[in-house]
């Protein structure tokens, strides 16, 4: 799958110029020959991936073997009439190839809007400066303001939702791990034999690692029981913590009251043994996200959040 750049967004409009120059509609073959022979930047691009781009975002359409432009395909050479794409012309495109199918740092960022910075590359942040959309717009710029706000919510393709879940099985190895070794070192060797990761058995549990107090948190007995709700991210976190809460995790952990925290990990590397920033997690108790979550509503048991976005100041 190609990703955007800018050698493949200019080759993309090479396509569309080449389509109109065709009468809107051509052969395949006909247009990438035609396309590749192109005297812009001496036929160096990868028309191909331009292609490519172009069908998966709707802006060109294959129809009984020909391809001819699609609406915004359309849209896009009205914009402009020069041979290198203008700016409103990239803005068009990135946007709707970034929202129909999102890059692998959308996910993260839509976890934590301050970690942009971190998230982008160089080349990420300039190909979006040339299309008017980095930094992120403010209230006189309604179009990039716009696309923000769609990408912080857009879906997420498989393979990214894939990998969050394997950071998020990392974060709680980790937790696993941590636990037992303390229970350990407080001279409860029997208890961390007992520690277990229930998230793998069902995350309908409401928390993912059972474990007990110990020394640190019991206070009647080591073996009073503990619940750990883990949440991970795999980047560096400055000053608040991103994460997801569903209503079902703050149910269990309202329930348990002091038998239940939180355990929050960042700059999660997974692998055989999956490491993070720190080799101990945030500690955190439910009573200090009460300030962070929706409050009651006038419909009562009517109507309910069912997941909520905090971030955490740390």
């Amino acid at each position: 799958m190609a990703l955007a750049t800018p050698g493949r967004i200019t080759a993309l409009w090479v396509v569309l110029k080449t389509l109109q120059k065709m009468d809107l509609r051509a052969k395949k073959l006909e247009v990438l020959s035609f396309a590749s022979r192109s005297g812009l930047r001496s036929g160096g691009l990868p028309i191909d991936d331009g292609l490519e781009l172009g069908l998966r975002g709707g802006l060109i359409r294959e129809v009984d073997s020909d391809l001819i432009p699609g609406p915004l395909g359309l849209e896009a050479l009205r914009l402009c009439d020069e041979e290198e794409p203008s700016g409103p012309v990239r803005r068009l495109f990135l946007s709707v190839l970034t929202l129909r199918d999102p890059p692998p740092w959308v996910a993260y960022w839509q976890g934590d809007p301050t970690s942009l910075d971190l998230i982008l590359s160089d080349a990420d942040k300039a190909m979006l400066a040339s299309a008017g959309l980095y930094p992120p717009g403010k209230g006189e710029d309604l179009l990039s303001m716009g696309w923000w706000r769609a990408l912080a919510v857009v879906p997420v393709p498989a393979e990214v939702m894939a990998q969050r879940k394997v950071i998020g099985d990392a974060g709680e190895e980790l937790s696993l791990s941590f636990e037992r070794t303390r229970l350990i070192k407080e001279g409860f060797p029997s208890l961390a034999e007992q520690v277990w990761w229930v998230a793998r058995e069902s995350p309908a549990y409401g928390f993912d690692v059972a474990s007990f107090g110990g020394k640190t948190f019991g206070k009647k007995e080591p073996e009073e029981p503990l619940a750990i709700e883990v949440k991970s991210v795999g980047y560096p976190v400055r000053e608040r913590f991103p994460f997801h809460l569903s209503v079902h995790e703050w149910k269990a952990a309202a329930e348990l009251g002091t038998r239940h925290i939180f355990h929050l990990w960042n700059s999660v590397r997974p692998g055989p043994i999956p490491t993070a920033g720190s080799v101990s997690p945030q500690v955190v108790r439910g009573s200090e996200l009460l300030s962070h979550l929706p409050g009651p509503t006038s419909c009562g048991r009517g109507c309910q959040w069912e997941s909520v976005y905090v971030e955490l100041p740390i």
